[in-house]
């Protein structure tokens, strides 16, 4: 799957199977990053505190599934509670709280859809 290269050190080569596995990885992870990416927009458009948790959360999932249908994310499987509760912990441990925080959330709304595109 994955071979140490002969010559270069800290490099390997991937095998044909192991990219058919690398696939299948993506296709998994996919959901994830589709789902952070609905929890960003969530944070795009409303400031710091200006809805309840609770709210928030209804908010959240009315904008994923608006995003689904508008074919802007591929997978029904972001459209979960557990993965929008965990990107809301990872964007607000990480500064992003709101809107206010403009250039955190262009730098995580570019590294998703960097690995979006890779996937």
């Amino acid at each position: 799957i994955l071979m140490p290269h002969p010559k270069l050190p800290d490099t390997y080569n991937l095998t044909s199977i192991g990219f058919r596995k690398l696939q299948l990885f993506s296709r998994f992870l996919k959901p994830y990053f589709e789902s952070y990416w609905i929890v960003l927009n969530y944070f795009m458009k409303y400031p710091q505190n200006s809805i309840k948790a609770k709210e928030r959360l209804k908010k959240i999932e009315t904008i994923g599934n608006r995003m689904y249908k508008k074919k802007e994310i591929e997978r029904i499987e972001a459209l979960s509670i557990i993965n929008y509760n965990n990107g809301i912990e990872f964007f607000t441990y990480n500064g992003v709280k709101g809107s206010d925080d403009n250039e955190k959330i262009l730098f995580y709304a570019d590294s998703i859809h960097k690995y979006l595109n890779c996937l």
